[in-house]
């Protein structure tokens, strides 16, 4: 089964749950999906991992899980969402892109359509932008057809 790295903030009780809704419908359209806020381990055992071993921060951690997880999975899907892009989630999108993986967004936030444009390295790395759910769960079921 081909896996979906689900790229985008989890900061707040809102980006989770929206996170939560949008990888289930991943999952509905026949992926796999790793979600870090789910699949990433809780922060405060990684925490107490790295406390017991002294040549390995917490930070170096999680950036060694992130990309064990990002070099397994098979696509990205960027959430778009938010006044501002995510800077680990750009991050996740360049290392993505440069490894040849197929690399989708989801943007269904009005604040930032107006000229339609992103930055300019963040659009083009992306394959296409769904603007809402529908448009979202289409991409997905055609990418499960190939």
């Amino acid at each position: 089964m081909k896996k979906v790295y689900m790229a985008g903030p989890l900061f707040n009780d809102m980006e989770r749950e929206r996170n939560l809704k949008i990888d289930a419908l991943i999952r509905d359209a026949g992926f796999e999906t790793y979600l870090p806020q789910r699949d990433g381990g809780i922060v405060a055992k990684m925490k107490e991992a790295a406390l017991q071993d002294e040549f390995d921060s917490i930070e170096t951690k999680i950036f060694k899980l992130d990309i064990k997880q990002l070099d397994e999975c098979d696509y990205l899907l960027f959430l778009l969402d938010g006044a501002v892009l995510d800077d680990g989630s750009c991050f996740e999108l360049g290392y993505m892109y440069s490894l040849g993986k197929k690399c989708f967004g989801y943007k269904s936030d009005l604040r930032n359509w107006g000229d339609g444009k992103l930055n300019l390295m963040i659009e083009k790395s992306l394959i296409k932008i769904a603007k809402d759910e529908n448009e979202l769960q289409q991409i997905f079921t055609e990418l499960g057809k190939e």
